[in-house]
């Protein structure tokens, strides 16, 4: 929350079902901060925005967190484009980004804050994530990372089922220990 509200931009790293977009936005509750969301991006028209054929500026959310102020998340940030993320480097470095709605840069809101979350640290595909992608030095390198995990002690309490949360429990350490591709995440806990 610190570093947030510090406008550090942030990366959360961690498992599938680790709370990590439900913290985001808890956090931008907690800071009064209009909450924005972008899932993978695959272009930087998801970004920046585009103009269609009649000539239309269609805004995105990151424009309107950048331009008016909020926390933006962009979700499952590692299965993103590696080159349509790097659009975002000039806008988290200098304060400033183009859009393709006129000629002149906007500068970043006073109240913009941005995070990202993801399974992997960025450096591509592993045994369970498969669907992760490399992603370019010069973006990460904007981000504080934070490793995300489980919080067991959390997990034990929502699951209202004290004996069926410690058996999940045992079963994704085993799996762990097996190095096996799967993912035994706190919502076969809870549900």
């Amino acid at each position: 929350l610190t570093a947030v509200d510090a406008n550090i931009p942030v990366a959360l790293i961690g498992p599938a079902g680790s709370g990590k977009s439900t913290v985001t936005r808890q956090i931008a509750d907690a800071l009064e901060l209009k909450f924005y969301l972008q899932n993978s991006v695959s272009g930087d028209h998801q970004l920046a925005g585009y103009l269609d054929a009649y000539g239309k500026y269609n805004t995105t959310s990151f424009r309107e967190a950048f331009e008016k102020g909020g926390l933006i998340l962009i979700d499952e940030v590692d299965t993103s484009d590696a080159g349509a993320l790097k659009w975002i480097n000039t806008a988290l470095a200098n304060g400033y980004a183009m859009f393709p709605d006129q000629p002149d840069p906007i500068n970043k809101h006073a109240d913009f804050r941005v995070m990202i979350a993801a399974n992997t640290f960025g450096n591509g595909s592993d045994r369970v994530y498969v669907g992760a992608n490399q992603l370019d030095a010069s973006t990460l390198d904007r981000f504080v990372f934070f490793d995300y995990r489980y919080d067991e002690k959390m997990e034990r309490i929502m699951s209202g089922n004290l004996a069926w949360a410690e058996r999940v429990q045992e079963l994704r350490k085993a799996a762990m220990k097996e190095r096996a591709r799967i993912v035994i995440s706190p919502r076969a806990t809870i549900n």
